[in-house]
């Protein structure tokens, strides 16, 4: 288990780059809007996803024509909470652009970077009205989903990026989903399942505390992870491990229970 202060696209690139290893990305979807607020401007996880990589609002879109939308905790009830930990499966996704840092700049070929995307959905309990179900045992299934289903799809994937899921504009506690995570990971065991499990978390402002919470909970949980210092230039993603103790052919989104 390894953390970085990377945004999950930036996490997603340098992990790709590395010929030996098979990359899926947690999109911290919206399972009602396609793409979140993409194409209104709002610069959310999965808004950055889609600019990042030009084929995913796309393949995004065509899995709502398939039905596949709404999906995640916006379809439950109390009554029947069935698909409230349904996942999408994006595949074979390339990111071709740069970041808002560069202004979203086409990359050159050989800086770009193919990978697979699983896309959950957290309950939204900030805006929607009314909140969405805060269901810890269902959002435990979720995460599961999450670490099983490129597995399923893509057995050969090595490396699986992710974050602080819902901890920002949907408003869910990151201590609840570190937790969760530590549970998914540790006690069911699917942290076995990769080479790799990065946590790329970003630091927003002062006052964003997901990145200290994460590895806190972690670290009270007595599980080991390293630090992965990584740098952005202009060409190139630098990286230097720390001991811590703290081109495209399918990208056709599957709805995966």
């Amino acid at each position: 288990i390894t953390f970085s202060c990377m945004t999950t696209a930036d996490a997603l690139m340098f992990f790709g780059r590395e010929p030996s290893r098979k990359v899926v990305g947690l999109n911290f979807a919206n399972g009602q809007s396609v793409g979140g607020g993409y194409k209104n401007g709002a610069y959310a996880q999965e808004e950055d996803l889609c600019r990042r990589m030009p084929t995913l609002y796309t393949s995004l879109y065509n899995a709502k024509r398939e039905g596949h939308y709404p999906f995640g905790p916006a379809t439950c009830s109390s009554a029947s909470p069935a698909r409230y930990s349904d996942v999408l499966w994006t595949p074979k996704v390339c990111i071709a652009r740069a970041g808002e840092d560069r202004g979203f700049e086409l990359l050159p070929k050989d800086q770009q970077a193919n990978v697979s995307l699983v896309a959950a959905a957290a309950p939204n309990i900030k805006f929607a009205d009314p909140p969405e179900r805060y269901d810890k045992d269902l959002m435990l299934n979720t995460v599961k989903a999450v670490l099983l289903a490129p597995l399923n799809k893509q057995p050969e994937t090595t490396t699986i990026v992710l974050g602080a899921w819902g901890c920002g504009a949907f408003g869910c506690d990151p201590y609840d989903i570190a937790e969760l995570f530590v549970k998914a990971l540790v006690e069911h065991r699917l942290g076995r399942l990769y080479r790799e499990v990065h946590f790329a978390i970003p630091q927003f402002d002062v006052t964003d505390q997901n990145p200290t919470v994460f590895r806190e909970i972690f670290r009270r949980k007595a599980v080991k992870f390293k630090e992965i210092e990584m740098t952005l230039g202009c060409n190139v993603v630098q990286a230097a491990n720390l001991d811590c103790g703290l081109d495209s052919s399918s990208d056709l989104t599957q709805g995966l229970v």
